[in-house]
């Protein structure tokens, strides 16, 4: 199997490092902002729902349930949601803010469209940190950890642990109804592969599921550095959107 260029990078809790963030512009009546653009380099784009055109995005833009998050070339971005998570994204990616329900607590579930994201999750939330990232023929669910997905133009799906576990499973059908099926099955490990710390797994679409492999040692990342050896303490990086530091933009 094929595997893609995987990308890797550290975590250290948002919630106690960053505050949340000054949401910018008026909201409109009656909209539910769910995340906010915290740090971005180069030409990033924004599309507050669907069939709107894509617009200039800032530090502070506000993203209802239903925005994407464009990046161009050369071009990256970290979201925070309200929960103190933060996801980033690198060049030439898209992500859909897309359900977010749940009758207790916070769900939070992206839809990767294409590329890369990084999701660094707020641990202290515990059980009710429930968050996932799907896209073609993969969906993940975690309560807080650090990960990498990447999703390619040929829907080849890799997901790769950096720290903490993770559920994955496949993903036949992306309807709400199957959708709110698999991902709650995967929250409660009754489906899937609890996948920890060096591992990673590629789909590709028409194959058998695979079983997750461990990571090889010194993969270059966009980000300037190689994933760490299985089993390789973690590295302790700056706090997000602190520029040079860690996850912040350089």
């Amino acid at each position: 199997m094929t595997l893609m260029r995987p990308w890797f990078a550290v975590f250290v809790s948002a919630a106690a490092l960053f505050p949340a963030p000054v949401l910018a512009g008026p909201a409109e009546s009656g909209t539910q902002y769910l995340a906010t653009i915290a740090s971005m380099t180069k030409m990033v784009r924004v599309q507050i729902k669907e069939g709107a055109d894509l617009t200039p995005a800032a530090v502070g833009t506000q993203l209802p349930e239903g925005a994407q998050v464009v990046t161009l070339a050369d071009a990256k971005c970290e979201v925070r949601f309200t929960q103190a998570h933060f996801v980033r994204l690198g060049p030439d990616s898209r992500l859909k803010i897309a359900r977010m329900e749940r009758k207790k607590g916070a769900r939070v579930l992206l839809q990767l469209l294409a590329g890369r994201v990084k999701a660094m999750i707020n641990r202290s939330l515990g059980e009710e940190a429930d968050f996932g990232i799907y896209g073609a023929t993969t969906v993940t669910a975690v309560k807080g950890t650090d990960y990498d997905m990447a999703r390619d133009e040929k829907d080849i799906v890799t997901v790769l642990i950096n720290d903490g576990r993770v559920n994955v499973a496949e993903l036949k059908s992306d309807k709400p109804e199957e959708l709110d099926r698999v991902f709650t099955a995967l929250l409660l490990g009754r489906i899937g592969f609890d996948m920890r710390a060096g591992k990673m797994l590629t789909v590709t679409p028409g194959s058998l599921f695979p079983s997750p492999v461990p990571i090889p040692p010194g993969m270059k990342t966009p980000w300037g550095d190689n994933t760490p050896a299985p089993g390789a303490a973690p590295k302790k990086p700056g706090a997000p959107g602190f520029p040079g530091m860690g996850f912040g933009m350089p």
